[in-house]
């Protein structure tokens, strides 16, 4: 079966959403994955992992970009405050794409040349984000909580974790309430010392 190339797109889903032995997947890390589709009318239609004989990657990337500049067109993007925080949001309504940018939030979202970002896809149509800094817990807390009202309230559910986006991977941040305590996977966990002070 031969690939639109002008119709190839990604989205970002759980990867429990997933059929790993149908689907033409490239994993984002934290329990997340970019699905390879076409464009339709209808809505995203997923690739069959069958559908080529190449490597996904260079595949992801042609997808990721045509995303950008086709789905993504009159995408949202402002700064928003959340409690005590500020963070910037990627919204444009009724689309199923927006969530890709968990594999690059930085360019759409202002954030070029920031390494370490925050990020959270409560919604398949939003994102939000804000660099990471070594005083995470306030702004960490604020978007987990934000992003599981979000999420529950949401008709185009994305995943109510928030991230740690780094070098194109998503490491999952998990806050737990009733030991008020914030946990990095391993990944990451030894980098917060090298995170900027404040932003």
């Amino acid at each position: 079966m031969p690939i639109d190339l002008d119709r190839l797109r990604v989205e970002a889903l759980p990867t429990e959403r997933t059929d790993p032995a149908h689907d033409l997947l490239h994993d984002l890390g934290g329990g997340m994955s970019l699905r390879l589709v076409t464009a339709t009318e209808a809505g995203p239609t997923a690739l069959p992992s069958d559908a080529v004989d190449l490597a996904v990657g260079p595949l992801v990337r042609i997808a990721l970009a045509a995303t950008v500049r086709t789905e993504l067109e009159g995408v949202e993007v402002r700064p928003r405050p959340v409690g005590e925080h500020r963070y910037v949001t990627a919204a444009l309504d009724g689309s199923a794409y927006v969530s890709a940018l968990l594999a690059d939030p930085g360019p759409t979202l202002g954030l070029d040349g920031v390494t370490d970002v925050l990020v959270a896809a409560p919604r398949r149509s939003l994102v939000v984000c804000r660099p990471m800094e070594r005083a995470y817990l306030g702004p960490v807390v604020h978007l987990d909580r934000l992003s599981r009202t979000l999420h529950d309230d949401a008709p185009d559910p994305c995943t109510p974790h928030v991230y740690w986006w780094r070098e194109g991977a998503l490491h999952r941040i998990v806050v737990d309430y009733q030991r008020r305590d914030v946990a990095f996977p391993p990944e990451v966990a030894g980098l917060v010392g090298a995170l900027p002070t404040q932003v």
